[in-house]
């Protein structure tokens, strides 16, 4: 059978349509494969690496495997507590230190009225750290605060253990400015009546104390919550705040405080 010369024009036509679709077809699909490609690494970008980040508990216990492995470091920052719905806080201070060899060896700290002032050790932001270690906690990373150059974990304490420990550290603070009172009770000066009724009345002075902090724990509710940044290149801390909220009763009223601790770790060695 002979094929005319239109034949073999219009099969020629068929076929060479045939080709151009599915040319068409490769380049259609080669253009969703680079837009899927393209979409699936600026999403790992957008990430922040947080892909092959361990997870956040392994996080925040190699930070503190970090930390332990420091000799010295400085740290500084601000403590401020506000009441009921206030926003002007009753006290503020700022605050600085020195750890060497692991040990606390200086902390020193600056009121609002520019006067030097007491400074409790829980401001050390080591302290804090062991203390997050030693307390049944839930740590959850916060990737839209994460990026390269950090990771931010949020640590939300079981509630049994922030009250047990803010309890345990009003505690260590009551007695510490209770020891220099009682020790005043000796001065040369008074006569040895005088020197016993004076132990006597401030003996009842710190008693009162600790029992009104006694009572206001008893029922007291406590919700702490920290925010951590840690060196993605270190693993060391950066940043470490700090939110207790406390809920008790004062001779028979609901209060409510928060305190706010905002601390920087320097100058590692």
């Amino acid at each position: 059978m002979r094929i005319s010369w239109e034949e073999k024009e219009t099969i020629r036509d068929e076929v060479q349509t045939m080709n151009g679709g599915e040319h068409r077809m490769k380049n259609k699909w080669r253009t969703i494969a680079a837009g899927t490609l393209a979409l699936w690494i600026a999403s790992l970008a957008t990430a922040g690496c947080t892909l092959f980040s361990p997870q956040p508990e392994k996080l925040f216990s190699m930070a503190l495997s970090g930390l332990s492995g420091v000799d010295d470091f400085t740290f500084s920052g601000n403590v401020k507590s506000l009441s009921g719905h206030s926003s002007a806080p009753l006290q503020h201070l700022e605050f600085e230190g020195v750890v060497r060899n692991h040990k606390q060896i200086a902390v020193r700290g600056q009121g609002i009225n520019s006067k030097q002032t007491n400074v409790s050790e829980r401001w050390n932001p080591l302290v804090q750290m062991e203390a997050i270690h030693a307390s049944r906690k839930t740590v959850s990373l916060l990737e839209d605060q994460s990026g390269r150059g950090f990771a931010v974990l949020e640590i939300v304490l079981n509630p049994e253990d922030a009250k047990e420990l803010l309890g345990r550290q009003l505690r260590d603070e009551m007695d510490k400015l209770s020891a220099p009172l009682l020790q005043t009770s000796s001065r040369p000066v008074l006569s040895a009546a005088e020197t016993k009724r004076l132990r006597s009345e401030l003996a009842d002075v710190v008693n009162q104390g600790r029992n009104q902090l006694e009572q206001m724990l008893k029922d007291a509710q406590v919700d702490t919550t920290y925010t951590l940044w840690i060196h993605r290149k270190t693993n060391l801390p950066h940043r470490l705040v700090s939110v207790t909220a406390s809920r008790y009763k004062a001779e028979g009223t609901d209060r409510r405080e928060e305190l706010i601790t905002d601390a920087y770790f320097k100058n590692y060695r």
